[in-house]
């Protein structure tokens, strides 16, 4: 592939080599002249031209400390035409154009040199003795009121030794002790080697041995040796293997607190943090949700409570997670998604049939014997102990979904225990009713269907009066209206629903089958109602229902009847 090499010399001595894809090739930190093309307001940007062909973005945020060419008088604002120096600060990349800023920085192998931030800083990685003499030097040029640059003292910790590194190390390490020993107050102190999972661990474990001899942590003041996995270059079980190497050598052990702070740019954030934990770590940092740069740091919501899901108490109060998430939500500006670990608005939904059934049967079970664990299909944890509810979370209802949440949404939410093949019908209704609506149904919906499609439909057959009396059995006497007319119809039968059943197919040639009657009380009270559940069976097979609602049991049940044959008759 043809690419530059380009060589820096110093002392007639070649100290570093570059070479640069000519395919490819990054303008980045490049610095040009360029020129105004046009002002895009609504966006507040420029559109600068920095050779031909090549147009860049340029905020107008960094036109007031825009360096224009020779020709331009005033400091007014930007306009079309206008030259100025620019300095690329990001390759194009997705798209997008390449983006320009004013600050110019020149970078050297120890010095930055800026025109935007016109400040003078020195590197931390400096040893003592060394930012004390750098800060004499440099006093003079940064008290200048005239100065229209800013300079970076840094460090080229890329070409230094093992034992220069060890050194910045322990000199941080002594200064920090220094100081603590000079102020009043409390302090802990904590080192992170920044670069662990890359670093050979018996050197990472020697840096950290010598800072901790600079700290002699005791048992009253325990020291923090942070262990990162930063952009994970480490598969989980490795990490876990450099964690239980620190952590069986370390010096001091009973009195330092090993702590991890995974990132997630391999996804594995959460996989480094457990692993982690088992290899030996007592501390670990994270953020809510997993906020951090780039992919983030590990999500210290869904660790805590897999742990909380082991039996291992986090110490955290998730109790409220909607609370939480909403919180959050608003003081960051940031959302979180609906499938993100305990925190998404559909973590614990079960649209499927066949997991809501396995859902509800596993509730049910749960209320009939007394389980020291939580054993539910498809929830990891009981959504009750994090704020959330069955009814609204777990639940919910559109065309996938099937008998069994459809049975336990109105058996919770409206104490309906349908027999098992009418709640096989309702399921039916709501799956229709959810595709045409094209929508998910909220828990009132699915009640106000039942109502609807099987409770007390009175066309074509509408009864207005039944009386019974006893003689050889029951007898019924029903008066029917149908179609503008009453009629009286009688017949006798083996108990009281039977013999209006009886009344009703001599009366109007009806053919079925009474196949399913179930009835319960809805409240529980001297006054309260009860619901009937009626299945009846057609010639041809089919299976129709009805429930009624009185506070008479035999009245419901005769409702219920009544309402399957209507739907019978409605459906022909």
């Amino acid at each position: 592939m043809p690419c530059t090499v380009a060589a820096l010399s110093e002392e007639e001595r070649i100290v570093e080599i570059r070479l640069e894809s000519d395919q490819e090739k990054s303008i980045l930190g490049n610095i040009y002249t360029g020129q105004v093309e046009n002002i895009a307001s609504n966006i507040q940007a420029a559109f600068v031209q920095i050779e031909p062909g090549k147009r860049c973005y340029y905020s107008l945020a960094e036109a007031q400390r825009a360096v224009f060419s020779a020709g331009r008088k005033g400091n007014g604002p930007l306009r079309p035409g206008d030259e100025l120096l620019v300095q690329v600060s990001r390759d194009a990349m997705k798209g997008k154009l390449p983006a320009l800023t004013s600050n110019l920085n020149f970078t050297g192998r120890y010095l930055v040199l800026t025109t935007g931030d016109k400040k003078f800083g020195l590197s931390s990685k400096l040893a003592l003795e060394d930012r004390h003499r750098l800060s004499g030097w440099l006093k003079e040029e940064a008290e200048r009121p005239d100065k229209e640059f800013g300079i970076i003292v840094r460090t080229n910790a890329a070409d230094a030794s093992k034992e220069e590194i060890l050194k910045i190390a322990v000199d941080g390490a002594k200064l920090l002790k220094k100081l603590a020993d000079e102020t009043e107050g409390n302090f802990a102190f904590e080192y992170s080697p920044e670069s662990f999972t890359g670093t050979e661990p018996e050197y990472a474990l020697e840096v950290c041995n010598a800072v901790l001899d600079v700290w002699q942590p005791t048992a009253d003041n325990k020291c923090i040796i942070n262990l990162p996995s930063t952009v994970q270059n480490a598969m989980p079980h490795v990490y876990a293997s450099q964690i239980e190497y620190m952590s069986k050598n370390m010096k001091y052990r009973e009195n330092v607190l090993i702590s991890l702070h995974p990132h997630n740019d391999r996804g594995c954030g959460i996989s480094d943090a457990e692993m982690g934990l088992l290899a030996g770590a007592d501390r670990i940092e994270g953020t809510l949700f997993g906020n951090g740069e780039r992919t983030g740091n590990v999500d210290i919501v869904t660790l805590a409570l897999n742990m909380y899901s082991q039996g291992v108490d986090p110490q955290l109060d998730f109790s409220d997670m909607p609370a939480i998430s909403a919180a959050y939500e608003e003081y960051t500006g940031m959302h979180i998604d609906m499938r993100s670990p305990y925190g998404g608005s559909l973590v614990f939904a079960a649209f499927s049939g066949s997991h809501q059934d396995a859902i509800a049967k596993g509730m049910h079970y749960r209320e009939e014997h007394d389980c020291p664990t939580w054993t539910v299909p498809y929830l990891p944890i009981d959504p009750t102990d994090i704020g959330r509810r069955y009814e609204a979370d777990v639940i919910r209802i559109n065309s996938q979904s099937g008998k069994g949440g459809v049975g336990y949404i109105l058996e919770q939410n409206f104490g309906l225990n349908l027999p098992a093949k009418m709640r096989e019908a309702m399921g039916y209704a709501a799956k229709d009713s959810s595709d045409h609506q094209h929508k998910e149904l909220q828990p009132q919906e699915i009640f106000n269907l039942f109502k609807e499609k099987f409770e007390d439909i009175t066309t074509p057959f509408n009864i207005s009066e039944v009386h019974f009396k006893q003689h050889n059995g029951i007898i019924a006497e029903v008066t029917v209206e149908c179609e503008g007319k009453s009629v009286v119809a009688i017949a006798a039968g083996n108990g009281r629903l039977n013999a209006v059943s009886n009344a009703l197919k001599n009366q109007f040639r009806l053919e079925y089958d009474l196949t399913t009657y179930q009835e319960h009380a809805l409240e529980q009270s001297s006054s309260s109602k009860a619901i009937a559940y009626v299945g009846i069976r057609s010639k041809d097979g089919e299976h129709y229902w009805g429930a009624g609602v009185d506070q008479d049991i035999i009245r419901a049940s005769i409702n219920a009847l009544l309402t399957a044959i209507n739907n019978m008759v409605n459906a022909k």
